[in-house]
């Protein structure tokens, strides 16, 4: 027989769980969420929308200034820079609301990929 442990209940008090683990059948299945991955095409003028993928790849060819036309509230990307040329981006044009310890961009990593995260709430694109 199975050994029955007292539940401690948000008030104070106590239940018994049943001997039978009831709990589990109620679980449901979660299926796998694929994400589209979009390499982006470098050039002197990149538009970043979540409209491409939600996962996007860019290797800078040098410092660039991209824009974000195309979000609607609710959207959002994770962007992977590679820069092994301490290449820069500007995000003027965009506005982003930095949610980092300092409230600025993340720095670029020189090797590998810098991971950023953008989305947008209201009429706010916020990155991290």
């Amino acid at each position: 027989m199975a050994e029955r442990k007292p539940l401690v209940l948000s008030g104070g008090g106590f239940a018994e769980l049943p001997a039978t683990d009831t709990l589990r059948t109620s679980q449901q299945a979660v299926k796998e969420v694929v994400e589209t991955v979009v390499a982006i095409t470098d050039g002197g003028s990149v538009n970043l929308t979540p409209a491409n993928g939600s996962i996007q790849t860019w290797t800078l060819g040098a410092n660039r200034t991209p824009t974000a036309t195309g979000w609607n509230a609710g959207t959002g990307m994770t962007l992977m820079v590679d820069d092994g040329t301490a290449y820069t981006i500007n995000w003027s044009t965009i506005g982003v609301a930095w949610l980092t310890a300092d409230g600025n961009a993340p720095t670029l990593k020189t090797t590998g990929y810098t991971v950023i995260v953008l989305w947008k709430v209201g009429s706010t694109v916020y990155g991290k």
